[in-house]
């Protein structure tokens, strides 16, 4: 099958980039990422105006791009407001690719609803909680680039067990319940070197997982899903632990991450003392890990999803 001629737009955790070295296109970014996302096939549009000057610079040089394309992957949002653009790019026989990532859709039915949204030719959710937000969308799962990372596992006899948070956000990852959870454990004579990190590149975290024994992604039950930390974590081969509701477990599968369910200290505690308890358990885990996301996230088999 030919690859189409598509053209990524947006700058979400590396997603774009990564499609856009996979297919051979472009992907247009507003500003440099701040943890050091990028790609050779990237082109910054960084506009120092203020809307709606910007948005309108914006629509312009994705324009003249776009004219090559057969196709452009929005993620996150279009271009202008109520996502007319779409009927623009319609009108010139561009088809669009509209990918739903997080916080701009969730709770928020009514930008979907009352928009150009419809006009899109595909409509993705980069979670299965996202769905119930943007009638007509597809859950695609979020790719991992297995190529760049290499399975570690876990390793049974350590003295000091090392935890990895990394959070984009501290106060939308739960990092404090975390905290609090982790001291908690130490107070009972466990030995954890826990290592927080917050705004560093991500090649930084990368390099800290791998070195990790147990890595805590996001703690938010009102949202209940994980997000890459723990794609790329399960691939390094590592366990973890992170918020998973009842509703993204029926499409999740057999996934082998420890769910958390409440996000109480309490529970958190519950579940970092068994995996430090059970080394061989975590040793399981990681495994499992690896293949789940050979299995659902491999960049290639996500590709044939998206643009088959």
């Amino acid at each position: 099958m030919k690859m189409k001629n598509i053209l990524q737009v947006g700058d979400i955790a590396g997603i774009p980039q990564l499609l856009a070295d996979r297919t051979g296109g472009k992907v247009v970014v507003f500003k440099e990422h701040s943890f050091g996302y990028s790609s050779p096939n990237q082109i910054v549009m960084d506009f120092k105006y203020e809307q709606p000057i910007s948005g309108m610079l914006r629509f312009i040089g994705v324009f003249k791009l776009a004219i090559d394309y057969d196709i452009i992957h929005f993620h996150w949002g279009t271009l202008l407001p109520c996502k007319f653009d779409l009927l623009i790019w319609k009108k010139i026989g561009i088809k669009t690719y509209l990918h739903y990532r997080g916080s701009e859709i969730r709770g928020k039915k009514w930008k979907h609803s009352l928009s150009f949204a419809k006009t899109a030719d595909k409509i993705f959710v980069s979670t299965p909680d996202l769905l119930q937000y943007a009638d007509g969308a597809e859950w695609v799962p979020n790719p991992v680039d297995l190529q760049k990372i290499s399975f570690v596992g876990s390793r049974k006899i350590k003295k000091t067990v090392r935890i990895l948070h990394a959070p984009s956000i501290r106060e939308k990852k739960g990092t404090g319940t975390i905290e609090r959870a982790v001291e908690s454990v130490q107070a009972k004579g466990y030995s954890i070197e826990f290592i927080c990190l917050t705004g560093v590149c991500h090649d930084i975290i990368l390099e800290e997982m791998r070195k990790a024994d147990i890595i805590i992604d996001q703690i938010r039950p009102d949202i209940g899903s994980f997000g890459n930390i723990s794609l790329e974590a399960m691939a390094t081969g590592k366990p973890v632990l992170c918020t998973i509701s009842e509703f993204n477990d029926r499409y999740y599968g057999v996934c082998p991450i420890v769910p958390i369910r409440t996000g109480t200290v309490e529970e958190i505690e519950e579940k970092i003392v068994k995996l430090i308890d059970n080394p061989e358990l975590r040793e399981t885990l990681g495994s499992l890990g690896r293949e789940y996301v050979e299995k659902n996230h491999d960049v290639d088999k996500i590709v044939a999803r998206l643009y088959a």
